[in-house]
């Protein structure tokens, strides 16, 4: 499984087919967002939701306390492509809602709207990612996994009087649904659905909260600390054993066309430079050579 920085170099270089598609981002036609962003306050939780990068949004959401600022992250604030152009967002918006007001905000083919976990309409607090599509339809690519009698689709927990927290953050799948990325593992699987992957490094073991589905969405966990990747049948959760903040972003493109997310994910993170040629020829490692009989 290719690396973050290996992902990042193959946008970079993307095929000629990703190009056209990104001369399409870049063309009139574009639907530039219809909202700077919402903040949404339900209870002791905040959630800002922001326009993020081309077909784009980040998610950040704290309990009690706001952000002061410092947070690690490795998002860039402007991505390196998008409607930003060049000007960062911060943490600005320019809707309040208290649960009650429906959310729904366009950024090029993506939609976030609100819904009401139990139908009644009255507490619109739960978030759904949709796709357009050429014909104008919509097609659901995610939304928070909140089925009836189960935990809160976005959980805080507190082991102490501090304001560090656990969070945990669950997504709606389903069984054919494949997943690609997350970094290095060695458990010979491309597809991780199924797997729970720690997000701890170790050597050999270099986990990166990225991944790209086949519904045709990427999602950055943009957490430093450590947690869980799990990717189950039914709900995809992300946690964050000691954090100030939840801080997570998606992005979209046609499903299957993995070079345009890679674009996308890439804009949001930063791109490594291509390294020089003679760098990119044969490597011979003697780590483990025991004596000079071994060595070429």
């Amino acid at each position: 499984m290719r690396s973050f920085v290996q992902l990042a170099l193959a946008a970079a270089s993307c095929s000629s087919a990703a190009s056209a598609q990104y001369a399409l981002t870049n063309a009139s036609s574009y639907f530039h967002p219809n909202s700077t962003g919402v903040r949404l306050q339900h209870g002791f939780e905040t959630v800002l939701i922001q326009p993020f990068g081309y077909d784009g949004f980040r998610v950040r959401a704290w309990p009690y306390r706001p952000p002061n600022g410092n947070e690690i992250s490795f998002l860039y604030d402007p991505p390196l492509e998008g409607p930003e152009n060049g000007t960062a967002r911060g943490m600005s918006y320019d809707t309040r809602s208290n649960g009650t007001q429906a959310i729904n905000i366009r950024n090029g083919n993506t939609i976030v709207k609100s819904y009401s976990q139990i139908a009644d309409n009255t507490t619109q607090i739960r978030l759904a990612y949709y796709r357009v599509e050429a014909d104008g339809s919509e097609t659901l690519l995610t939304n928070e996994y909140a089925p009836l009698k189960a935990i809160n689709p976005r959980y805080y927990s507190w082991n102490g009087p501090g304001y560090e927290f656990q969070a945990a953050y669950s997504f709606a799948t389903t069984p054919d649904e494949q997943i690609y990325g997350t970094g290095t593992q060695q458990d010979h699987l491309v597809n991780k659905k199924g797997n729970v992957i720690d997000l701890v490094n170790f050597n050999t073991h270099i986990p990166t909260p990225m991944f790209m589905s086949s519904r045709g969405y990427g999602f950055i966990w943009n957490s430093a600390a450590e947690g869980e990747m799990e990717f189950g049948q039914l709900r995809n959760r992300f946690t964050s054993k000691t954090t100030t903040l939840v801080d997570y972003a998606i992005t979209s493109a046609l499903a299957g066309d993995y070079d345009t997310l890679q674009r996308r994910l890439s804009a949001l993170t930063g791109r490594a430079p291509l390294p020089p040629d003679w760098s990119l020829g044969y490597l011979h490692s003697k780590l483990r050579y025991e004596n000079q009989v071994r060595r070429p």
